[in-house]
């Protein structure tokens, strides 16, 4: 009879220890996710910073498919877009650019890059 009582309250001791350190260990991650939420939303508000020059191009008369185009100025790149409001879609208009990099597939047009803008400024 002494040797259960023994192996209960070793059993209690067991299973209090293990119901204390599954409770710490999600308080951990919970610490986690949180810091990993606000290095998210900083990167977020950083990237609004990163504005690139860049000019309208106009290829809608050219053989290879395209219609309006967006070329980086530090680099040359051509970068396709999905949709903007007709006051950008002139040629050679001057613009500042904040986008990423997409992985839908290019369409008709096989020149530039697919990306989806953040944010988009006319340049004066």
């Amino acid at each position: 009879m002494k040797d259960r009582f023994v192996y209960s309250a070793l059993g209690a001791q067991l299973f209090i220890l293990l119901v204390f350190t599954s409770l710490s260990s999600c308080k951990n991650r919970a610490e986690i996710s949180k810091d990993n939420q606000v290095k998210e939303s900083t990167e977020v508000a950083d990237s609004s910073k990163n504005m690139h020059k860049a000019i309208m191009l106009d290829y809608t008369n050219k053989p290879e498919g395209c219609k309006f185009l967006i070329q980086l100025e530090e680099n040359g790149e051509l970068l396709q877009f999905i949709d903007l409001p007709e006051e950008y879609l002139v040629n050679g208009k001057e613009i500042w650019l904040d986008f990423v990099r997409s992985r839908r597939p290019q369409g008709p047009c096989p020149l530039g890059t697919p990306i989806n803008i953040n944010t988009i400024k006319i340049r004066n």
